[in-house]
């Protein structure tokens, strides 16, 4: 029986390596995204906005590269796999990480509004009588509110 196997060219070899860069400054700077957000340091998240874009279209276009040039039966080097998966592994690690971390960010955000809402509604609506069971009873109309900072 013929071996059906065949070794990759430079092109698969080049595509690989492509994705294994940029793979690797998309890990770095979610990383650096995450430690960011971690020091609740906003303003410098927001700076790192276009270059995570950037990245993000790059990593897209190399997979779409990748997938064009698929070969079900293509065999790469042991080494270009293994870094392959490693990188994968630790990219899916690091937007995990961001992922908890920027919904962590936004829910205290998102909090935080709710709470300056609520006591803005308070003071425009001051108990103006109480009910049988003692509660205070005010005005229950939706409060609009608006800040000129970033949060």
């Amino acid at each position: 029986m013929a071996d059906t196997t065949t070794t990759p060219d430079t092109t698969h070899k080049d595509a690989a390596m492509a994705l294994l860069g940029v793979t690797s400054q998309l890990t770095d700077l979610l990383g650096n995204e995450s430690d960011l957000l971690a020091k609740g340091a906003s303003h410098e998240v927001a700076a790192l906005a276009g270059q995570k874009a950037a990245l993000f279209d790059t990593y897209q276009k190399a997979m779409q590269t990748i997938k064009a040039l698929a070969n079900p039966r293509l065999v790469l080097e042991e080494g270009l796999r293994t870094s392959l998966r490693e990188t994968a592994q630790h990219f899916k690690a690091a937007l995990e990480r961001n992922q908890k971390l920027l919904a962590d960010r936004l829910e205290t955000s998102q909090q935080l509004m709710k709470t300056i809402g609520d006591e803005v509604q308070r003071q425009q609506n001051p108990v103006t009588t109480y009910s049988s069971p003692h509660r205070a009873v005010g005005a229950q109309a939706p409060t609009t509110l608006a800040l000129n900072q970033t949060i």
